[in-house]
C-alpha cells in the first residue's frame, strides 16, 4: 500500500501548479431588479481575455481586448461591474496572456468577490 501512496503523492504536488493557469474572478450584482454576473479568465483567445456575462442566469462567453469588462460587441447589452467590485478582475484583464495549449480541456477554477 505505502509503494502505492508515495507515486500518488509526488504526482499530486507536481501538477497543482498547471491549475492556476485557468484561474478567473468572479463578481456578482444586483442591478435594476436583475441579478449580474461578470467572470473574467486568465486564458485568453488571440491575446485577449475570455469572459462569461450573464443577466438572470442568461450566460454568454466572448472576449475582452479592451478591459472595460464587457463582453466585444455586447457593450450595449452587458454592463461593467460596480467599480468597487472590478478591482480583481481588472488585475486578472491586465496580466499576462496564458497559454492557449496549457488549457485547452482544463475547466475555470473560480475566485468569487462578494
Amino acid at each position: 500500500m505505502k509503494q502505492i501512496a508515495l507515486p500518488l503523492a509526488l504526482f499530486a504536488l507536481a501538477f497543482p501548479a498547471s491549475a492556476e493557469v485557468c484561474r478567473s474572478a468572479t463578481t456578482v450584482w444586483q442591478e435594476a431588479g436583475y441579478s449580474m454576473r461578470t467572470e473574467i479568465s486568465t486564458r485568453a483567445e488571440r491575446g485577449c481575455k475570455l469572459i462569461k456575462q450573464s443577466i438572470d442566469g442568461a450566460e454568454e462567453e466572448g472576449v475582452d481586448c479592451n478591459c472595460d469588462l464587457i463582453i466585444d460587441g455586447r457593450e450595449g447589452h452587458f454592463r461593467a461591474p460596480p467599480a468597487y467590485q472590478a478591482t480583481p478582475l481588472l488585475e486578472i484583464c491586465f496580466g499576462p496572456e496564458a497559454d492557449p495549449d496549457s488549457y485547452n480541456n482544463t475547466p475555470w477554477i473560480k475566485v468569487i468577490e462578494d
